[in-house]
């Protein structure tokens, strides 16, 4: 699988401190086999994935901790949008 395009999205400063903390010199291919290589790379793929679900549940929790202000609504308005 061409990873380029994939890789393209992330940071390479993250991708090359992560291939760092799973090998000494992991930035430097020839330390990697192929196969240990793409699971790296693989790996490093799913990490990012989960930190931005998980930085989109923490975005969606603050939105939802700051309810929008209700008081102006006359009785009116909050049946037209659904409120009563």
């Amino acid at each position: 699988m061409n990873y380029s395009p994939i890789l393209a999205s992330f940071s390479l400063l993250k991708f090359a401190k992560y291939m760092n903390e799973q090998r000494v010199n992991g930035t430097d291919v020839d330390v990697w086999s192929m196969d240990d290589l793409t699971i790296a790379v693989e790996e490093f793929i799913r990490q990012q994935d989960l930190e931005k679900v998980s930085q989109n549940l923490s975005d969606s929790m603050l939105d939802m901790s700051n309810p929008i202000d209700d008081s102006s609504l006359t009785i009116d308005k909050a049946q037209s949008v659904g409120k009563i």
